[in-house]
């Protein structure tokens, strides 16, 4: 199925979904427990063939039952980023961040924010931000945690509260040029 999903992608080859489709549902009758590669092709499936429906219905399935399925956490991750559900993509983006093992360093409040700033989650990236100052060990820690937390509230056009981050900032660090 994984080998036809990769040809698919080369060929747009229509007929190949309906194979796909036929063996991700061998794959999830015949898979051991908490294998949900099946789901998330059938998730797959039904993206390419302009079903959101079905395809939040399979992404759900995969993701509910592996956390570790991070493909299928990121779709439904883009999903409810797409329909402007902030709080359901953040659930996602989070778990993504949080549980990846190319991410482990992510698990400090620091990086979470600044993964959610980069995604244009600015509530949550001065969630994180702000629970981050409680880490910071130096004043260049302590500098950058502010300068991110002063941009989230930029982004969130809390101007008095940005420019008290960045005056602080420059307290610390009186030739920082971001601040």
């Amino acid at each position: 199925a994984l080998s036809l999903h990769s040809r698919y992608e080369d060929t747009k080859d229509a007929a190949l979904l309906d194979r796909i489709e036929e063996l991700s549902k061998d794959i999830i009758k015949t898979a051991p427990a908490g294998f949900t590669e099946g789901y998330r092709l059938l998730g797959a499936v039904h993206r390419k063939r302009n079903d959101p429906a079905g395809a939040e219905r399979y992404y759900r399935e995969a993701a509910d039952r592996d956390d570790f399925n991070y493909e299928a956490q990121y779709e439904m991750y883009r999903m409810y980023r797409d329909r402007e559900e902030t709080a359901a993509s953040s659930f996602h983006l989070e778990k993504i961040l949080r549980s990846s093992p190319r991410g482990l360093i992510l698990e400090k409040p620091y990086h979470l924010g600044l993964a959610f700033l980069g995604a244009g989650m600015e509530d949550e990236a001065v969630r994180e931000l702000t629970r981050a100052q409680g880490d910071t060990r130096s004043a260049d820690d302590l500098a950058k945690t502010r300068l991110y937390l002063g941009t989230a509230y930029r982004e969130k056009s809390m101007f008095d509260k940005a420019a008290a981050e960045f005056s602080t900032v420059l307290a610390l660090k009186p030739n920082h040029f971001k601040a």
